[in-house]
This record gives structure tokens, sequence and C-alpha cells, in this order.
């Protein structure tokens, strides 16, 4: 669904924005991608973007956000802790392990952006990030502690060929953290449709340990985050809803896992979530019922 939340110049007010998130949610949305943010000198509402983050993320909901494109601004007011804009300084689902200091988490994957040469775009803002002057949160104070690293991953921003608003038939140029925003919503949808009943955690862990590493180190860091996305390997990464076997495919061997794991018979392997084909966190003869449906109506 498009929901607008912001004028044609791209201005707005964060009411609106917020609005828009919890009309998202309330209608079944199960990525958000947010092309938007708010720069820390405009004294954004932090902690309500923190709260609505953290309750789109307990409503199962994951966000693709922006980071912004404030990178070659590392001066006050833009420096480092608050060069990344608000909402994409939000912590993510998954909590890298790199990322020592700890705090809470929320719906944000927030994302940065590359050139063509895998680079790091000169305008793609940077982390650190830090929530230690933000009631009630307090977390993720920053020097001499480490902050919250941001980005979390980065996508192609610099000459994106995209469709024109302007003609219908015209296509554009088009670059920055809003390009590469719904680049990974995308590959967030494509690996919901590959396991419905995938949590936001588990997307954001997929999406960062899969990612092509730019860097010169293997630690996430405050430029690249994990690196840049890498569609195939996360999406080849899970496996899909009703695999109780474990092997990458949906069929009658699952049916037949899923009833050995009910007789106790523990069978090796065995992928409790995707046996838990009705969500509720217990495999029993319903899951079976809905494995057996999903083999009938794909006939």
């Amino acid at each position: 669904m498009a929901i607008k939340v912001l004028q044609a110049s791209g201005s707005g007010s964060e009411i609106r924005v917020w609005n828009g998130i919890q009309f998202a949610v309330e209608n079944g949305a199960h990525v958000l991608s947010l092309s938007l943010g708010w720069k820390n000198w405009y004294n954004p509402d932090k902690a309500t973007w923190r709260n609505i983050m953290n309750n789109t993320l307990a409503a199962g909901v994951i966000a693709s956000v922006a980071a912004g494109n404030d990178g070659a601004f590392n001066v006050p007011p833009y420096n480092v802790p608050y060069n990344i804009q608000t909402p994409g300084n939000c912590p993510s689902p998954w909590l890298h392990p790199d990322q020592t200091l700890f705090g809470g988490i929320s719906a944000v994957v927030c994302v940065g952006a590359t050139q063509t040469n895998d680079t790091i775009a000169y305008s793609s803002s940077i982390g650190p990030t830090t929530w230690q002057t933000v009631n009630p949160y307090n977390d993720y104070p920053y020097e001499p502690e480490m902050g919250l690293i941001k980005p979390d991953i980065v996508a192609p921003g610099i000459d994106v060929l995209t469709l024109s608003h302007a003609n219908i038939s015209g296509y554009k140029l088009f670059g920055g953290t809003s390009a590469t925003t719904p680049c990974v919503a995308g590959v967030m949808a494509l690996i919901i449709s590959k396991n419905p009943d995938i949590s936001p955690l588990e997307i954001s862990q997929v999406i960062e340990e899969t990612a092509t590493t730019l860097s010169s180190t293997t630690v996430k860091n405050n430029v690249y985050g994990s690196g840049l996305i890498n569609a195939i390997s996360a999406v080849n990464a899970i496996n899909p809803s009703g695999d109780a076997n474990c092997d990458g495919i949906v069929n009658v061997l699952d049916t037949t896992t899923i009833l050995n794991y009910i007789l106790g018979q523990n069978p090796d392997p065995f992928c409790f979530n995707n046996a838990d084909i009705s969500g509720d966190g217990i495999i029993n003869i319903l899951d079976v019922i809905v494995l057996v449906n999903i083999f009938i109506l794909s006939q």
C-alpha cells in the first residue's frame, strides 16, 4: 500500500508520518519503507519515534529506514552521534555481536548508500548514534562508550534508474538513502514471501549476516554497517515455512518429520520454527493439517 505522509516538496510533520505508520500496521503491512528522516537540529520527538518503532516491532512489522544524506557534513549540528537522522537512529530488531553495548531494540533497519564502485556515497550519513539523553530510554551512551552502530546495511544509492513521476512512460536517475531504502524493503518482502512466519529479528539478522563485506574488516562499522545488501544470498538463507526437515523444500517428507516430532521420536535435522506453521509456539496435529492444506492448494 502507498500512504502519503509528506507534501510534494518532501516536507511534512512527524505526526502525519506516525499516523501513516499506524495505518499501515493496522491494515496488514509486513514491511515499512521510510525514505524520510528528521535531522537532529530539527529537534524531532525522539522518544515518540522510539515508542512507535517499538510498537511496530511488537506488531511483527519490520521497517527499512533511510540513514539520511548528511555524511559529508560531519560538523555541528550534523556531527556524530547526531549524523544519522531520526527514525533511522532507532535500534534494529537484531543486535549484531559487534554491538557489545546493549540496549533496547525496535523495528528499524537503517540503510546507508554506496556508489557504483561499491564505496560509500559521500553523502551517506554515518554513526554511531546515542539515546543516552532521551527519556525514558537512556541507552546506548556515546563517549567513552561505543553508542549504537549505524547504519545496519548499505545498498546502491547513486544513479539508480527508476520511474519518473513526471512522465508515465519515462525514467530518471535517483540517488541518496531514499533510493536505498526501498531496495532493502524489497529484499525484506522477498524473504517474507519465502517464509511468511519469519520474525523481524530473523529478517534483520539474515540481511546483515548475508551482506557482502565492503570495509577492510569483517566487523560491523559506522560507515557500511554489516555491508552491501545481497538479495540472493539473503533469500537463499531462508527455509520456507513448513520445511520441517530443513532441506529447503516443502513436501510430504516434512509431514512425516512433524508427525515423528509429535510422537516423540526427535527427528534430526528438525527446524522448529518452520514446523510451527500455525505460529502458536506449539507443534501439534494442527500444523500437520495446515501443511496438508498447503499441499492441496498448491496442486
